[in-house]
């Protein structure tokens, strides 16, 4: 990986054009999430639907001092399927704003814009100033990361915080300091207290980080502490997590959430592929299983352990079912998304977007009665995917095009394109267009890459690093 030189975090200064041209994004990217979110504010059942009615339920709970439970009524049962840190933010706002969730919607707002800004500096300085300037375009009008501003989950506040613990790591790959280290792992920690999916992503890092270390020539024992250093802050920020979990479940887990899925979505759908039936009939009888082997003893964590002993012996009976419906997961994350955007839009909520695509595996003759389903759908959702389909082409190939350039020698991108392949596949066969929220980023600026190398224009660039890195 090639030496990155960081310069100064922030350099432009706003009465500059430059500058202007940075608030002109950011203003645009907020004015858009904030038109949303006024659009949907009087219609709770848009923003309050499957995820967020749990989530809802954790913040009023945390609020009215009944802990952390998703419980509506007594003995309210501690959980152990969310991890903490977006529950506490959606708690803090009720606490603030007499438990209006809207309130929060509109913090969301503020959190997209602010990733779009951490998005400028990344590729200002992995880049030049210009691909700054277009990455941040890109995001401030990324429908998908638009869209899920205006719903009461996770995905926005999670983007932010990865996005700021990469541009961290990006530092730390400049300024090989203990400081940067420290900061990166406390800022991935909080990320994956947001959204357990980045739970094995600081490996990823420490491999890239140490092998561009050595490349350069730096003292194994320096590469070695600031990648323990980086792996021992992330550690630490989930230990409380832990250990609240092993004194309420006896496991000391992160979440529930792995053993569960893998059960309802991976081992019931490869099943389900193999026999012809209905994926949620498969998962049912799985769940009957377990409740006969004595369910009603074990609490969250202990139910969740079983069910993933349960999916992996039964994954293990047909390893190449589980290996296609996983592809197809991967895929859905890349795939324009069709539930939260219906919903979000009309209000309506007959078309799942899981329902969709998995009936290419598992009913491929059911394909036409949805397409038929869709045919109802109203203009306002066929004017977004008219923006959404062309959108995400230009950017997935633009980004792909940027891999592709750095195929012989390694840079920054691999890394990049490292991530979003570990954040695409670790959503798994249960993967969603709203997984590709937190992917955003990371690809427009590796759109911004080829935009700048394709657009070349004098007089622009000079403070940062050319395209490909210095």
């Amino acid at each position: 990986m090639q030496r990155l030189s960081m310069g100064g975090l922030w350099s432009p200064k706003l009465c500059s054009p430059h500058g202007r041209a940075l608030a002109l994004v950011l203003g645009v990217g907020l004015a858009l999430r904030l038109a949303l979110v006024a659009y949907v504010a009087p219609y709770p059942e848009r923003y309050l639907q499957t995820d967020a009615i749990g989530y809802h339920q954790l913040a009023q709970n945390l609020v009215q001092g009944h802990g952390f439970s998703r419980d509506s009524a007594p003995p309210y049962r501690p959980d152990n399927f969310r991890t903490p840190i977006y529950p506490l933010t959606l708690a803090a706002v009720y606490r603030l704003f007499d438990r209006e969730p809207v309130a929060m919607l509109f913090l969301q707002a503020l959190m997209g814009t602010l990733t779009v800004l951490g998005v400028y500096l990344m590729a200002r300085r992995l880049i030049a100033p210009r691909a700054g300037l277009l990455a941040a375009a890109l995001l401030a009008l990324s429908p998908h990361s638009i869209l899920y501003t205006a719903l009461l989950w996770s995905d926005t506040e999670y983007t932010l915080l990865l996005t700021g613990s990469i541009f961290l790591g990006m530092v730390m790959l400049a300024r090989p300091e203990p400081k940067w280290a420290l900061a990166s792992g406390l800022a991935l920690g909080l990320a994956t207290l947001t959204h357990p999916r980045s739970l094995y992503l600081p490996l990823l890092f420490v491999v890239a980080w140490s092998a561009a270390r050595l490349r350069q020539g730096a003292p194994r024992r320096q590469i070695v502490g600031h990648a323990v250093l980086y792996l021992l802050a992330f550690q630490m920020v989930l230990l409380p997590w832990r250990l609240r979990n092993l004194a309420r479940f006896g496991v000391p887990n992160l979440t529930s959430a792995p053993g569960i899925n893998m059960l309802y979505y991976g081992a019931a759908l490869a099943k389900a592929l193999e026999t012809g039936e209905d994926h949620w009939s498969v998962a049912q009888r799985y769940d009957a299983q377990l409740r006969e082997q004595g369910a009603f003893r074990w609490n969250e964590a202990e139910f969740a352990d079983r069910a993933l002993r349960l999916a992996l012996d039964e994954i293990g009976k047909r390893p190449w079912n589980y290996a296609r419906v996983h592809l197809l997961g991967t895929a859905k994350v890349f795939l324009p998304g069709v539930f939260a955007v219906n919903t979000v839009l009309t209000g309506e909520t007959q078309i799942d977007t899981s329902a969709i695509y998995g009936m290419l595996i598992t009913a491929p003759s059911q394909w036409r009665s949805l397409m038929t389903a869709l045919e109802t759908f109203p203009p306002t959702f066929w004017a977004y995917m008219a923006f959404t389909v062309p959108y995400l082409a230009l950017v997935y190939g633009l980004a792909l095009r940027t891999l592709l350039a750095h195929l012989r020698r390694p840079s920054w991108p691999w890394l990049f394109g490292g991530i979003v392949l570990y954040l695409a596949g670790v959503a798994g066969p249960a993967g969603a267009p709203r997984f590709r929220v937190a992917i955003m980023p990371l690809l427009c600026v590796l759109a911004s890459h080829s935009l700048v190398a394709l657009w070349p224009l004098r007089g622009h660039g000079k403070a940062g690093p050319p395209p490909g890195g210095p």
